[in-house]
């Protein structure tokens, strides 16, 4: 499966301004549905590249992360986790499957603590996408890859969703376990920092 998106956009993540004007029942529906996507994507039971055709921002970040594999286009386009900016805390899900995807150490710090928007080149570089190419090739190479990891012979879709779900184990705990907490999902990554 092959994800993209339109223009000089791969997604720009949640619309905070549109999720803040509704009521807490259609808050908690939304963000329940993003989750469930994003668990959706981690686990399916095919190989999953994100061909990133541009900005890459907060939630679609997040959304890209999910996949197996992530390829960007080389010139044009930011892969950012702008949270601090927004002023909106990491859930512990999202802490979960960003430590679990996501290379350690700097890169980490850099785009989670600083919200650093990395272009494509360094983004291949510090190991956060798995190749980057020219627009006009990425989807072609995204297809490619997702092709090559099913190899000749193929496999089974269970087995793959099943190794997915051993594989993820910790990050689907946590989210299914905020998923039930019914906590405010929205008023809980904005508490005031204690200092």
């Amino acid at each position: 499966m092959v994800t993209t998106g339109v223009g000089k956009f791969y997604s720009n993540g949640i619309d905070l301004d549109w999720l803040m004007q509704q009521g807490p029942d259609v808050q908690r529906q939304f963000l329940d549905k993003f989750g469930e996507t994003k668990m959706r994507i981690l686990t399916f039971p095919l190989p999953t590249v994100a061909a990133i055709n541009g900005h890459c921002f907060a939630g679609g970040a997040l959304l890209a992360v999910c996949h197996d594999y992530r390829m960007m286009r080389s010139k044009q386009g930011w892969f950012c986790m702008p949270e601090i900016f927004l002023e909106l805390r990491f859930d512990p899900a999202m802490v979960a499957l960003l430590k679990r995807r996501l290379p350690d150490g700097d890169v980490q710090r850099d785009m989670l603590l600083f919200g650093k928007r990395l272009p494509g080149e360094e983004c291949a570089r510090r190991g956060v996408v798995d190749a980057v190419c020219e627009q006009e090739e990425l989807l072609d190479q995204a297809v490619r890859m997702a092709s090559e990891c099913v190899g000749k012979r193929g496999f089974s879709r269970t087995m793959m969703k099943a190794m997915k779900e051993d594989v993820y184990k910790e990050v689907i705990e946590i989210y299914e376990e905020e998923a039930n907490s019914r906590r405010d999902l929205v008023k809980d990554r904005r508490p005031p920092a204690k200092l």
